[in-house]
């Protein structure tokens, strides 16, 4: 489930965060359900809200997994930044613990907050632009499995060269004598790199 940007919330009147810092509108959890008319019926529920093991088919549960926040900035420019759920999966493969994490996505850093930062919008200075949510369960519908390693094969082929619509290929495809070894560079991460020119003596 997919929120996006309204412009009718540009006007919305500013909210002075001294007066509320906690101040949340955005909910972390939404029960949804389809009526037998056809109706749709949203509800907002609580974090620790009871659900059932068994699910109605015509009820369906969503959790907030991300925020998209637009940061105004007179004098440096406006930006975007991310809020997301990081969920036990990453930290456990990671660090070794189980847990889950907000944390906030900028240009240059990724920060660990907390996640009522996620949903805290004053309409001043930071303007939601995006509020995505998942569905409950969802790793039990899709095969979420990481495969790994990966098969060398992905290096020699391309399944949408064999695309009846393709007519013209922009890349050759490696062969075998150009498969990567142990140690060779295969990529460089220059974003935040600054190469001097080369002097001559």
């Amino acid at each position: 489930m997919l929120l996006l940007y309204s412009s009718e919330i540009a006007d919305m009147p500013a909210v002075n965060p001294d007066e509320d810092p906690d101040l949340v509108w955005i909910p972390f959890v939404l029960k949804v359900i389809l009526g037998s008319d056809g109706k749709v019926d949203i509800e907002e529920l609580p974090e620790d809200s009871f659900r059932p093991k068994y699910e109605d088919p015509s009820v369906k549960y969503y959790d907030l997994y991300a925020t998209v926040g637009h940061i105004k900035d007179q004098k440096n420019g406006n930006t975007v930044v991310s809020q997301i759920f990081v969920g036990e999966t990453f930290h456990q493969r990671k660090e070794g613990v189980t847990c889950t994490q907000w944390y906030l996505m900028n240009d240059f850093s990724i920060t660990p907050i907390e996640k009522h930062e996620a949903t805290n919008f004053n309409m001043d200075w930071k303007v939601p632009c995006t509020i995505f949510f998942v569905k409950k369960n969802i790793v039990k519908c899709y095969d979420t499995q990481v495969k790994i390693p990966i098969s060398e094969d992905v290096l020699y082929d391309d399944n949408c060269l064999v695309s009846p619509e393709r007519r013209k290929i922009t890349f050759t495809t490696l062969i075998d004598e150009e498969r990567p070894k142990e140690k060779d560079v295969v990529g460089l991460d220059a974003e935040f790199v600054s190469l001097n020119q080369v002097k001559v003596v």
